[in-house]
């Protein structure tokens, strides 16, 4: 998709069931990595993508919210290797466009 990020990256699940985009949202998953990840990992160094794009049955096995955005390939859950998640937060609040940014780590409020 871009230099850092792969399709099989953004659509990787835990769970049994298939996980193949469609076409439109494959175009969706691409803007996504092209407007606000790769943007991200330039700045911030290296990410994880935790969980991308889901099926409605992935969505549904990983207690999903019922119109989550993961549906579409609008959304990704990120996490930093060196255990700095703070840092993709921060970076993501004051660069990127979105809907919804949540902070799993804690207070978003705090350092």
């Amino acid at each position: 998709m871009t230099k850092n990020f792969t399709l099989a990256e953004l659509t990787k699940t835990r769970f049994a069931f298939d996980n193949t985009p469609t076409p439109q949202i494959e175009a969706n998953l691409l803007l996504l990595c092209q407007k606000v990840l790769q943007p991200l990992r330039d700045a911030v160094g290296p990410v994880t993508v935790t969980s991308g794009y889901r099926s409605k049955l992935v969505n549904e096995a990983a207690n999903g919210a019922y119109k989550s955005d993961h549906l579409y390939g609008f959304a990704a859950d990120l996490q930093s290797p060196d255990g700095d998640h703070r840092k993709i937060f921060d970076w993501l609040k004051t660069n990127a466009m979105y809907s919804q940014l949540i902070y799993e780590f804690g207070n978003d409020k705090q350092p």
